[in-house]
This record gives structure tokens, sequence and C-alpha cells, in this order.
């Protein structure tokens, strides 16, 4: 189990910092070895935690890699095995994350029935925050302005109050920048360049060890640029 969490800890540590293009096969491995761990020691302690910690990396890696239906996969099996072993906590991670591949690859109307499910389930702390998120980039795909600027807004909010003391240890990517970055997606998705460009900007301050994210914020700032100028 301590091999599986190593390897976890050192694959999230490496994309965080170069992106996922060369770690799909070290993630696949991993998410391999915790299925067979989970087979064989299912009744150890801690196991069927550490093989869904390793198949949601995998997924979390795929979708880095624009293998979106492999990223599908991992997240559906790592679902599987949180839900099998009353993981909530785990579940609801998983569950943000599907939802965020369906607005990444356009279909908010499904993202939006996942939000609206665990947040009718009443999910709580970072939970919620991760909810409210997923939903304002699915309303504003959906067209629905006002209620994806009240819901990028109040998980703002919700992120200014600080931590709680359940939440989970996934929480820790639900940053400012994090925020900043999808709130600038909302703009841009509603077509008001300025403002997205604030966020991006805003979005771009990260520390070293996420700089594969400041990265993506820079590269995103040329699309709202490139609007306005053809505007002007």
């Amino acid at each position: 189990m301590a091999a599986l969490r190593a390897t976890s800890a050192h694959v999230v540590a490496l994309d965080a910092r170069f992106g996922g293009r060369d770690l799909m096969g070290t993630a696949v491995r991993a998410a391999h070895a915790g299925r067979t761990a989970h087979t064989r020691f299912a009744g150890s302690r801690g196991v069927p935690a550490a093989a869904a910690e390793d198949q949601q990396i995998a997924g979390w890696i795929a979708f880095d890699d624009e293998r979106q239906d492999l990223s599908r996969q991992m997240s559906l099996e790592a679902l599987l095995t949180a839900r099998a072993t009353g993981n909530r906590s785990m579940e609801q991670y998983i569950l943000g994350r599907l939802a965020m591949r369906d607005v990444h690859i356009h279909r908010p109307t499904e993202a939006a029935q996942i939000c609206r499910a665990a947040l009718d389930d009443g999910a709580p702390g970072a939970a919620r925050t991760m909810f409210t998120l997923r939903a304002a980039r699915a309303a504003a795909q959906m067209g629905e302005d006002t209620p994806a600027l009240d819901l990028i807004e109040e998980t703002r909010s919700r992120h200014l109050e600080g931590p709680r003391t359940h939440d989970p240890a996934w929480a820790w990517w639900l940053t400012e920048a994090e925020i900043a970055w999808h709130h600038a997606m909302i703009y841009t998705d509603t077509g008001r360049w300025d403002r997205a460009i604030e966020r991006f900007t805003a979005a771009c301050e990260r520390p070293d060890e996420y700089a594969w994210a400041s990265r993506i914020s820079q590269a995103s700032l040329r699309e709202p640029a490139r609007q306005l100028t053809a505007s002007d």
C-alpha cells in the first residue's frame, strides 16, 4: 500500500509541474496495480482507498493528456471502487471530475445533472464548493449567464471563508487561482473578453510547483486577447 501511495504522490507532483503527457503509462500501471491489490487484499485496511486513489489519478492524467474516453473509463472504475468501500468523499471528488470532463467536451447538460444531484444530496464543505464551480461552468455553456455568474461568486465566497474542519485532503487544488481560471472561462463562454483577460491574468499567479497550471493560464489569454483586437 505504501508503494501505491508513493507512486500516486510522485505522479501528482510531476503532473502539477510538467503536465500529464509523459505520465500516462505510469498512471495506468499504478491503477492496474491498485486494482490487483484491491482484489487480493480487499479486507486489508487502506487498500481499497489506495486503489480508488490510483484509479482516479489515472483518470485525471488521461484528462490532462486529452484522452477523454480513457479518462472516463478510469474515473468510473475509481467511482465503483469508492462506492463499494463506502468512501463518500472520494466518490464526490470523482463525480466532480466527471462533471469537469463533461464541461471540457461541451456536454453541459450532463455536467449540470451531476452537480444538481450532488448539491441536492447535501454535498458539504469543499465538495459543495467544487460542485458549484462545475455547475457555474455548465450554466455558462448552456447560455445561462446570470446563474453562471451567481454560482461562480458563490464558489469564490465559500472558498474565501477558508478551510473547514472536515474538508477532504483532495481539496488542496481549490485555490483562488483555480477558481479565477474557471471564472475566466465563464467570461470566455459568454463573450466578455476584457473580464476574461482579467481573470486569466489572476489565474497565472501560482507557486512554482504548479507551473503547468500557470502555463495553461498564460496560454488561455491568447483567445480573449485576439477577440479584443479583432473588435477594435
